[in-house]
C-alpha cells in the first residue's frame, strides 16, 4: 500500500450537474484527520455524539479522527432532538458536528420545554457547517445551551474541512464574537485558501470585492473519478493547481 493510493471515492451531490466520484488517497485522508484533531481540539477523551451520515464524506473525516485517538463514538438511531439531549447527557458527550438545520432543531425542542439540560459532565464543542449560522443561532447555542460553537467549511473535494472561524487570537475583549463566528475565513494549517477574480488575481481586502474561494493543501482530492476533463477544469480554471470550490466570497 502506498500513500497515493485511493481510499476511498466518494461522490457528490450533482446538484450543479451530474455526480462526480472524489478521489481521495490514504494521505490526504490521514493529513485531513491530523488538521481537524487540531483545530477541532480531538482527544483521546473525547466522547464524540454522531448525527452526519457516516458515508457524507466519511463523517466530515470524523471517523479517521475520533479513531484514531481512541476516542468514543456514540451513535443514535436518528437525528432526534430528544434522543440527541438524551445521549449528551447520558454518555457524557463533549462533540458533535451539527448542521444549522440540525441546530434549529435542538434550539425548538429546548424552547417548547421550557429549558433542559444540554450538557453531561464535560463542557461540549459543536462544529457546524453547510450554510452559516445565524447570530441568534450561535448567541442560543453559546449563551443558553452553555457549548463552544465552531464554524467550519469545506466540501467534498477538500477533505472536507479547510477553515474555521475558531482562532482566539483574532478576538479581543471588544470584539463580536458572534460576528466572527458567523463568518469564515481562517485557514486551516498548510491550507492555502484564496479568493480570486476572473483572471485569477487576489481580490482586495475590503469586504465589498467579490472573488471566487479556490484552495491548496495536502488534503484536497486527487481526482475525479474517470473524469480527467473536469479534474482538469476543477484545478485551473482561474489559477492553475488550486482547486476551484465554485463559492463566492469577500474577504
Amino acid at each position: 500500500m502506498d500513500e497515493d493510493d485511493i481510499i476511498t471515492i466518494n461522490y457528490t451531490s450533482g446538484t450543479t450537474g451530474d455526480p462526480k466520484g472524489v478521489c481521495r488517497t490514504h494521505r490526504a485522508e490521514t493529513i485531513h484527520a491530523y488538521l481537524i484533531s487540531m483545530h477541532q481540539d480531538i482527544a483521546d477523551d473525547d466522547v464524540y455524539l454522531w448525527t452526519l451520515p457516516m458515508f457524507h464524506v466519511n463523517g466530515w473525516g470524523h471517523i479517521y479522527a475520533i479513531t484514531g485517538h481512541g476516542a468514543k463514538h456514540v451513535c443514535t438511531r436518528g437525528v432526534e432532538a430528544e434522543a440527541v439531549l438524551d445521549a449528551i447527557r447520558d454518555e457524557d458527550v463533549s462533540y458533535l458536528c451539527a448542521a444549522p438545520t440540525v441546530l434549529n432543531i435542538l434550539m425548538k425542542h429546548y424552547r417548547e420545554e421550557g429549558g433542559v439540560e444540554t450538557t453531561g459532565a464535560s463542557p461540549v464543542r459543536a462544529a457546524t457547517a453547510g450554510a452559516a449560522p445565524p447570530e441568534a443561532t450561535i448567541r442560543t447555542v453559546e449563551d443558553e445551551f452553555g457549548w463552544r460553537l465552531m464554524h467550519v467549511y469545506g466540501a467534498t473535494e477538500t477533505g472536507p474541512l479547510i477553515t474555521t472561524s475558531e482562532a482566539g487570537r483574532y478576538l479581543t475583549d471588544g470584539d463580536d464574537r458572534f460576528g466572527v463566528k458567523k463568518k469564515q475565513g481562517i485557514g486551516y494549517l498548510g491550507t492555502d485558501v484564496r479568493v480570486v477574480d476572473e483572471d485569477g488575481n487576489d481580490v482586495p481586502r475590503d469586504e465589498q470585492s467579490v472573488g471566487e474561494i479556490v484552495v491548496a493543501g495536502n488534503q484536497v482530492m486527487e481526482k475525479y473519478w474517470n473524469k480527467p476533463e473536469e479534474t482538469e477544469e476543477a484545478f485551473s480554471a482561474r489559477l492553475e493547481g488550486y482547486y476551484h470550490m465554485g463559492d463566492l466570497a469577500v474577504v
